[in-house]
């Protein structure tokens, strides 16, 4: 069993190391470094991002024998073997997070402006946008190379995905999952005020709920969680003396979660991947990529490739 990982080096500057994406091997235990996101890593198409506003690679989708990675500003294609293929950005992708694939299209939430992105990974181009007021409860659509169109969105929404012809968006401003009918949104399910990465889960849902270092599974219209689970913590020995950075960074941060199963791997602070198996609170394992309090996993997703 492999997981892609996506990290992001909180506190760097502008030349600094700002994440990674890494290939984690559950049965033989092992990590490789996939693609360094340094001030070498060079964007295709004529991009010019600054690298210390980027803030590592974030969520990662697959599609036709290609890898999409969203950083905060733009999009990455890679090949199975991680050679850049390309990369696409409009002034409206900013600030992006998790994202979610359906059939060609690749949803993308972006926190800066309340808003969700959708590219066409077959043409390789914006398709539309949805602005989100949260005041009036509506959905603005909007076409993402309108240089003029205004952005002013607030909610930072971090999570988006589709099920059965819905768009569901939630993120760390409202203690919601939201749901999108096509002509207005609705109040779908309570859930925790600071999550990330929420998800069906059978009848039931699943997502980090990061403002109190765990994964939790709630059920059919329940309110508290019937599963938790709880991130490693280490010690400052284990850390090597930096359990915490001034209020930037703080072990157990938990972002980052796949299903495959009855398993759950989830993501922590420092760059962690514990792996869980439905019912059984203790981990199952546990892979350490870092120490360093600051590198905090993005996106997970279960590698579908035999390379």
């Amino acid at each position: 069993m492999k997981i892609l990982a996506s990290s992001v080096i909180r506190a760097s500057n502008v030349g600094e190391v700002h994440g990674g994406l890494y290939l984690v091997d559950f049965d033989n235990e092992t990590v490789k470094l996939c693609v360094y996101w340094d001030r070498n890593f060079k964007c295709l198409d004529g991009l010019h991002l600054t690298y210390g506003g980027e803030r590592g690679l974030r969520g990662i989708a697959f599609y036709n024998e290609r890898i999409f990675v969203t950083a905060a500003g733009a999009i990455h294609e890679f090949d199975p073997e991680f050679n850049l293929i390309n990369s696409y950005s409009v002034r409206s992708l900013q600030n992006a997070h998790e994202t979610f694939v359906r059939d060609d299209e690749l949803f993308i939430s972006c926190t800066a402006w309340a808003s969700i992105l959708v590219f066409n990974m077959r043409y390789k181009t914006f398709v539309r946008g949805y602005k989100i007021n949260f005041l009036d409860q509506t959905v603005e659509s909007f076409d993402p190379y309108d240089e003029s169109y205004e952005l002013d969105g607030k909610g930072h929404i971090n999570n988006v995905f589709l099920f059965n012809e819905f768009l569901y968006f939630s993120g760390t401003t409202y203690p919601y999952l939201f749901r999108f009918d096509g002509f207005e949104i609705e109040r779908y399910r309570k859930i925790s005020d600071e999550t990330h990465n929420v998800k069906f889960l059978g009848d039931h849902l699943i997502y980090n709920d990061t403002g109190r270092n765990r994964i939790v599974v709630l059920g059919k219209d329940e309110v508290e969680p019937r599963e938790v689970y709880h991130p490693p913590i280490y010690t400052e020995v284990e850390m090597e003396g930096s359990s915490e950075k001034e209020d930037i960074a703080r072990q157990g941060f938990t972002r980052g979660l796949a299903v495959d199963g009855d398993l759950i791997f989830g993501g922590s602070s420092p760059a962690n991947i514990t792996m869980y198996e439905r019912g059984n609170p203790n981990p199952v394992k546990t892979i350490r990529i870092s120490k360093n309090i600051c590198n905090a996993i993005h996106g997970l997703e279960v590698w579908p490739y035999d390379v």
